[in-house]
């Protein structure tokens, strides 16, 4: 299982405090069947690492597993807060494994920037594929779920999160991320994990959940596309359908 988002790197933004923690999140994405994991620290008003920052403490993340025998290998990545002059700063931000290829972007929770059309349109113009994070956490989506149908369908991909399907992040959040599933408007589903106690991984119990409410053929499309991000392979979008 590949996990693609999540905040294991320690000190550097609001996930792991430590290198002790780091361990502990890492042992645990073991024991949730993880094999790869993207480290995507944020980008916005609070934090703004360097990439040369982020890019050192991925090989030390790499270098406490290897000291501990843990069977994970960390991958580069960045979880960019979506901003009006992106394009012009995109030599500050990390796409996933530096490659060039895709970026994680967030929306605000509350509001769907009105330029957010056109940063996803340029991304594309220059060979970046844009992934919207946890959409169902958005309020204007869960209020709006049209929104995100017009983003997919000019190309964006999206990625839930485990917790959501969980029912950790409320129940407006469930409902959207069912809702936008049945609507073919998801291609990934991640942890988005920050701590244990808090912001814990829940990618095994969101599978099984996802498995026995649509199947397994569902469940291992939204797995199998995130391993072919990590290997650059193309990833099928489906039929997205739009809310009456």
């Amino acid at each position: 299982m590949i996990d693609i988002h999540s905040h294991i790197l320690p000190n550097i933004d609001d996930g792991s405090k430590s290198e002790y923690e780091t361990l502990m999140l890492l042992t645990k994405a073991v024991e949730e069947k993880i094999t790869d994991i993207v480290a995507t620290p944020h980008y916005d008003n609070n934090y703004k690492p360097l990439k040369e920052i982020i890019l050192s403490k991925v090989d030390f993340a790499n270098q406490i597993a290897q000291k501990n025998d843990l069977a994970i290998k960390i991958h580069c990545g960045q979880e960019v807060r979506i901003y009006d002059d992106l394009i012009s700063n995109l030599d500050k931000h990390l796409t996933i494994d530096n490659k060039g290829k895709s970026m994680l972007i967030e929306f605000p929770e509350d509001h769907v920037p009105l330029y957010a059309e056109k940063i996803f349109y340029d991304l594309q113009l220059k060979g970046i594929q844009p992934i919207l994070v946890h959409p169902e956490r958005n309020t204007a989506i869960m209020n709006k779920p049209n929104l995100l149908y017009n983003f997919v369908n000019r190309g964006v991909l999206t990625q839930i999160t485990a917790g959501s399907i969980v029912g950790k992040f409320g129940k407006n959040a469930k409902k959207t991320a069912f809702k936008i599933i049945e609507h073919e408007l998801v291609h990934l589903i991640a942890s988005d994990v920050h701590h244990l106690k808090t912001r814990d991984f829940h990618m095994q119990k969101a599978t099984k959940i996802l498995k026995r409410k649509y199947g397994n053929s569902y469940s291992d499309y939204l797995l199998d596309n995130a391993e072919h991000l990590i290997n650059n392979a193309p990833i099928y979008s489906g039929y997205p359908s739009s809310f009456n």
